[in-house]
């Protein structure tokens, strides 16, 4: 139903500020926004969550990536 959905989307903001998280960034994250992050600092935290995801996959569904 509907509630998988939100959950999905939950999990990956969550997943995305704790890769944010290990790479330093989430304090900028939280004060500046996702705008005024550079493509670099994006790239990093896409490629951490990757790592993330592949670590650990706790969530079953393959919507992660």
């Amino acid at each position: 139903g509907g509630m998988t959905i939100a959950r999905g989307k939950v999990a990956s903001d969550a997943l995305k500020l704790e890769a944010a998280r290990r790479l330093g960034l989430s304090q900028k994250l939280t004060e500046e926004g996702w705008r005024n992050l550079t493509s670099g600092e994006i790239g990093a935290i896409v490629r951490e969550m990757i790592r993330m995801g592949e670590e650990a996959l706790f969530d079953d569904s393959p919507r992660l990536y």
